[in-house]
């Protein structure tokens, strides 16, 4: 029987340079029991560049971030770089917002912190395979509380730049006002309000009341 997508083999690159480490990983995945082959392990970002330079085939790269001849991030940016359709995922112990956001950035497609067991390491490359994100739940919170802070000061931007006239026809449309009603509240013409409410979804990029409204309670205008 002709096997399907999902049955292929995912081939796996091994970048650790502590050999006991690296062993262990690899007998990891050799004793799984699921359709995954190290097609490659080594202890230097070179030696991996190398290999890949060589147009072998290869799904995933497991990649620690202690190397002795590159950083971390610079060897995931390398491989993404060498194999566009490589997904890189970072195995390590490094849990600090730096360097996470560095080697997510680089262009990796997830983060594992060590040590991780058979189940979710196999979990993990079956999904990066497939265009997954697999992450260690402490580094997802990492970058959802990253995210946060990012979108947090965006929309404070965005509110400091609206004038207090466009706050006020921002917020009187919140409340559910329609145009003709705010020009009468703020005592001026429909087509200035109109005028307002074309700068406001410039400066907030929104292109519906709607999305006004929920923008207007995500900045505190009421």
């Amino acid at each position: 029987m002709r096997k399907g997508v999902g049955d292929r083999r995912r081939r796996v690159l091994v970048l650790e340079d502590e050999h006991a480490t690296r062993e262990r990983i690899v007998r990891l995945l050799d004793g799984a029991r699921c359709a995954i082959d190290v097609a490659w392990a080594g202890d230097t970002g070179g030696a991996a560049l190398a290999w890949l330079d060589r147009g072998m085939p290869v799904d995933v790269a497991l990649v620690d971030l202690g190397l002795p001849d590159i950083a971390g991030s610079d060897a995931v940016r390398a491989m993404v770089r060498a194999r566009p359709g490589l997904a890189v995922v970072a195995l390590t112990i490094f849990d600090d917002e730096p360097t996470v956001r560095a080697v997510l950035s680089a262009g990796a497609a997830g983060y594992l912190l060590k040590p991780v067991r058979r189940e979710p390491l196999v979990d993990a490359i079956i999904a990066a395979a497939a265009g997954g994100a697999p992450m260690t739940a402490y580094v997802a919170r990492i970058v959802l509380d990253a995210w946060k802070l990012e979108s947090a000061a965006a929309g404070a931007e965005q509110r400091n730049e609206l004038t207090r006239r466009e706050r006020d026809v921002l917020g009187l449309l919140a409340r559910g006002l329609t145009y003709s009603a705010v020009a009468a509240e703020l005592g001026i013409g429909l087509g200035t309000v109109q005028g307002y409410v074309k700068s406001i979804y410039g400066k907030l990029q929104v292109n519906s009341k709607a999305e006004a409204r929920a923008r207007a309670r995500q900045f505190g205008i009421t």
